[in-house]
Order: structure tokens, then sequence, then C-alpha cells
């Protein structure tokens, strides 16, 4: 039993502390990540009627139920795309290892348990056991859906986090499956509680949170940030993202119309990185033939004369996504996910409605959003902001300054003028008859790649009533099939790019 004695005692707390540095370390989670998850199962082991006792000692395999996981190779714990059986294997080990470990602890005993079984599923298909339903304890249900919880709303090297509503859907869909259907009801009623709002349905009769978890207060303005940023632009105190050298010169080739897949090949060659990465690309499940190929001369006939600039954009581009703030990276990550998902999205539509040149709609989608690449870059540097902004300050600087600073930065690249205006006008949500078809593309594939995952939007939208959908004309079953195959495209091409 986990007392109160016990857990004011210094060398149990120690301990405790320095079990939680060593997860801390050893995995890709923020610091800290397993304190707030405990204090959340520990509110709703208290908000069922648990005693004490028991919600101390849920706290506590909250804490430490994943030490385990100290042992498993960085290389799956940090691999962005499907484990494989083996290593699917290795990692349905730690909750019986945890247990092993915490066993050497005589006060651990009680939350062996806990820990043991907090991947059991209600149905009974998790693992290590098996168990079902009641036979799962208290403590391991509470966990399981926490830790479910936490982990969609948090960035994964295989994803983008997901929106509140996605989750609290997902939440919803496995009650009686992967969850105890009451507790779930219960831990939606925690967090509405906790938000100081009651809660409420979508429009498909699912529970969502009300409103957003409050925030720290503070003097930021976020509409003068953008402004600072967009006239320290203007005034050249802050540079601008430098187009790569091999984009533009592709482009110059591909313009001409004399230039051969051997001339376009000899371009790729000068960088051995893209290269190697253009081959890659070919041999991918997008574009495998019968043969994996062994040159850039044999890539290039196999993607397409066109698709390959939109590869080597891909590939090159990426590295305009950078920064050296942890914090702003995750950022950033997101916001390379949202836009590579909208290049497909793009490119799936102008397919669809059979556009001519569907590769550039491609790029258009890929750089849409350029303008967000330089305002968080901006952000990440200032210790100021950096430091001091909250989540959603940065999301109003962002949706504030991105689209004219994506504007400058397209016409510094010399990109034709329809790729600035589209920068500048693919926010919606109602457009004019004289919008461009391009701007209505590229406004509904960045709506698409939102919807499932890759974005910052925190809302579900009826895709298929977007203003933009209708007047492309794009019904509600080919946008729902668009989105399918934008999730398989993306994680296909993250093993690539």
């Amino acid at each position: 039993m986990i007392t109160k004695e016990l857990l004011q005692n210094p060398l149990f707390e120690d301990t405790v502390q320095t079990l939680l540095s060593i997860i801390d370390e050893a995995i890709i989670y923020p610091r800290g990540h397993y304190k707030r998850m405990a204090v959340l199962c520990a509110e709703l082991a208290a908000k069922i009627g648990l005693p004490p006792p028991e919600v101390a000692g849920v706290n506590l395999a909250a804490l430490l139920h994943d030490i385990a996981v100290v042992y498993i190779p960085a290389d799956i714990i940090r691999k962005t795309t499907e484990l494989t059986n083996d290593e699917m294997l290795v990692v349905r080990q730690h909750p019986v290892m945890s247990e092993k470990i915490l066993s050497n602890l005589k006060p651990l005993q009680g939350v062996l348990p806990l820990v043991r079984h907090h991947h059991e599923l209600y149905d009974g298909s998790g693992y290590p056991d098996g168990l079902a339903g009641e036979q799962i304890p208290y403590g391991s249900r509470i966990i399981n859906i926490v830790e479910s919880f936490v982990a969609m709303g948090s960035l994964r090297p295989y994803r983008s986090p997901k929106s509140m509503p996605l989750i609290l859907e997902e939440l919803e869909k496995n009650k009686g499956l992967r969850f105890d259907s009451d507790l779930v009801d219960e831990f939606i009623r925690l967090l509405n509680k906790k938000l100081n709002g009651p809660s409420q349905t979508n429009g498909a009769g699912q529970t969502k949170i009300s409103k957003e978890t409050p925030e720290p207060e503070n003097d930021f303005k976020p509409e003068e940030i953008a402004r600072d940023i967009f006239e320290q632009v203007k005034v050249g105190k802050i540079d601008l993202p430098v187009l790569p050298a091999i984009i533009q010169e592709i482009q110059t080739a591909i313009d001409r119309p004399n230039t051969t897949n051997d001339d376009l090949a000899r371009i790729i060659e000068k960088d051995a990185i893209v290269a190697i990465r253009v081959m890659s690309t070919a041999n991918s499940p997008m574009y495998m033939g019968q043969q994996r190929v062994r040159s850039i001369r044999e890539a290039i006939p196999r993607i397409g004369f066109r698709e390959t600039r939109n590869i080597v954009s891909v590939i090159t581009s990426k590295n305009l996504f950078q920064t050296q703030s942890k914090e702003y990276m995750r950022w950033m990550e997101e916001l390379w996910l949202h836009s590579l998902a909208s290049a497909y999205g793009a490119r799936i539509l102008a397919d669809y409605l059979k556009y001519p040149e569907p590769e550039k709609y491609f790029l258009m989608g890929l750089v849409h959003d350029i303008g967000k690449v330089l305002i968080l870059k901006t952000l990440s540097e200032n210790e100021d902001w950096s430091k001091g902004l909250t989540r959603s300050q940065v999301e109003k600087v962002l949706q504030i300054g991105h689209n004219s600073l994506g504007a400058i930065i397209l016409r510094f690249w010399k990109f034709p003028k329809e790729f600035y205006e589209i920068a500048t006008s693919h926010e919606g949500p109602k457009f004019f008859d004289t919008t461009s078809k391009s701007i209505l593309m590229v406004h509904l594939a960045s709506q698409m790649a939102s919807s499932i995952g890759y974005g910052y939007q925190t809302e579900n939208l009826d895709l298929a009533e977007l203003d933009s959908a209708k007047r492309l004309k794009v019904e509600a079953e080919a946008i729902l099939a668009f989105c399918d195959r934008i999730k398989t495209l993306v994680t296909d091409s993250t093993k690539s790019f």
C-alpha cells in the first residue's frame, strides 16, 4: 500500500526522481511528460472514487510504468515508419520488463500489476497477458486511457499531433474496445471540468472539449509581433530563406524544350545526397517497377521529368524547415508534414479535375505556407518570444503574418505570379467567381491535410461543405478517398525524404 508516510520519505522520493530522470533522458517525449500524465491519472482515479492510497498507487504507476523503455533500442523508439514484427515483439516486452525492474523496490510491490497491465485492452486484444474487461486493474485501465489521450496530442517521429476533436473522436470510437466505456465518459467530464466549460457534441454526436486549455497570461500582442517581423523583413534586418540552387537549376533546365533525361541527371548528380534520395524514391512503393533502378538516369524516366523536379524540391526544401530550438523544431516538423500533405492533396485534386501539368500543383501545395517558416525561425531566434509566447499566441502570429511574408519570399525566389497569389489568398473560407482554380485547390488540399492530422487545425470540418470544394465540384466521397490517399503517400514518402 502506498501510504502518506512513504510518499514523504526523502529516500523514496529521491529514488522515484532518479528513475524519472533516467526515463526522461532515454525517450523522445518532452521532459516532464510522465509527471503531467500522472497528474491526470491521479485526478481521474480520485474522480471515480478510489481511496487515497489507491490514487497514490495510480500516480506512481503512471510515473514509472515505462521505465523499461530505456532498454528498447533508440532506432526503434525514434523510427518514423511502421515497426516490423520483430521490432513490435521488442516493444511488447516493455510492460513485463518494467514490472521486473520495479519489483526490486519493495515499496512498489502494490503497483506492479498496474504497470504490467497498462497495455491490456478492454476487449482482450492487448498485451502482455490478453486480459479483458474487469480482469484489468482499474489503475491500468486509467493509465491506458490517459496515455492514449496524451500520446495522440503529442508529436511523434512518424506523425504530427492530432487535434482535440480527433482525439476525443478516437476515445469515443474505442469505448468498449480499447477502453473502459465508463472511464472514458468520466475522463471527458474531468477534462471539461478542468477547462471550465460544459461538454458539447460535434455534428456526429461525439463529445468535444468546449474550450482550449487555459494558458498563462503575458503582455505579448501577436498583432504587434507579426507587424514587427514584417517591418524587419522590409528593411532587410531579417534575411529571407534562400531557395536551394539545385531547384532553380532544374527548373531552368525543364523550361528549355530540348532538355533530356541525361541533362537533368547531370544536374542532380552534383549533389550526392539528393541523388541517393531520388533513387530511393524511384524504388519506393510509389514508383517501384519490376526492377530496382541503380542510377539517376534510370530513376528519372520512372518518376517522370517534371515529377523529378518536385521530388528534388521536397528533398532540398526540407532543409528550410530547421531551427536550433527544440521547441520550435516541433512546430517546424508539424509545418513540414502539413506542407507535404498539402502538396500531395493539390496534386491529387489536379489529377482528379484533369488539369494540365498536375506536378505544378504539387509544388504550389508544398510552398503555400512558406511564410510560416520565416516566422517560426524568427520567433525561435528571439529569446523573449521563444520563451514567452504561448501556443495560441504563436498560432495567432502565424495566422496574421504568413500570407504577406509568403508572397515576399516567393517573389524573391522568382516564382510565377500564380504562386505568390496562392500564398496571399489560400486561406478562405469564402472565395469569388474570379478566384483561380489553383487557389481553390490549394485551400482544399490544405484543409484535407489538417483534417487528417497534418496541421494546427483544432476543429472538425465538413470538407465537402467548404466553399473551395463546392466551387471545384468535388464530392464528399471523393474527398474521403483523397484523404486516405494523402495519408498513404505521406507515410510512404517519409521513408525516402
